[in-house]
């Protein structure tokens, strides 16, 4: 279902301010196909659309149908450097404003800063929308890349109800443990 629900997050250290859009949560369709392809995994048909508690507990599981619930979200005013971030996540699909100098006259591209604003819509599906959250959410992650990623998280979980508390660091997701190189002290290693 298409949306405009919106936030602005004003970044760490002066970093100005980005306006966050949830612009896709899954609608009935995304819903009942991701219900139908978990039943043909185990042989199974169903007709019903699937209750809130259901879509609860795949979600927790994390189990593939839930590659068939999508978001999206629009970054406006985004620094270039989260931007960069947040492309790094190869099961979302980036679409970031162009700094070359024939689509653009707001700065020399050869000479911009890192955190030159460009705009970006982003997409994904369920699954990748949590490990988003396990990895920017993390003690780890830049300050303003978390801070967006909070706000875009935030988001999704007022509107979508079967996600509350589904969208942590990955510390919380482990119980408490956390598996980084080098933890950020957050929680016990």
């Amino acid at each position: 279902m298409i949306t405009d629900y919106k936030t602005t997050v004003k970044l760490p250290d002066g970093g100005g301010e980005v306006i966050v859009k949830l612009i896709r949560v899954p609608d009935e369709t995304d819903e009942m196909l991701c219900k139908k392809c978990a039943f043909a995994t185990v042989g199974k048909e169903t007709g019903n659309m699937p209750a809130i508690s259901w879509l609860r507990r795949i979600m927790e599981a994390r189990h593939s149908p839930i590659r068939e619930l999508h978001f999206a979200f629009e970054f406006i005013g985004l620094p270039s450097y989260i931007a960069t971030h947040l492309s790094r996540h190869v099961h979302a699909r980036p679409y970031i404003q162009s700094q070359r100098n024939d689509r653009q006259d707001k700065y020399d591209r050869r000479a911009a800063r890192q955190d030159a604003p460009v705009n970006m819509i982003w997409c994904m599906e369920g699954e990748e929308l949590q490990i988003i959250a396990n990895k920017r959410l993390c003690g780890k992650a830049d300050a303003a890349t978390r801070a967006v990623i909070k706000a875009a998280c935030g988001l999704v979980q007022c509107h979508v109800p079967y996600v509350g508390g589904l969208l942590v660091p990955m510390c919380e997701y482990h119980g408490g443990v956390c598996h980084e190189m080098k933890p950020c002290g957050r929680r016990g290693a």
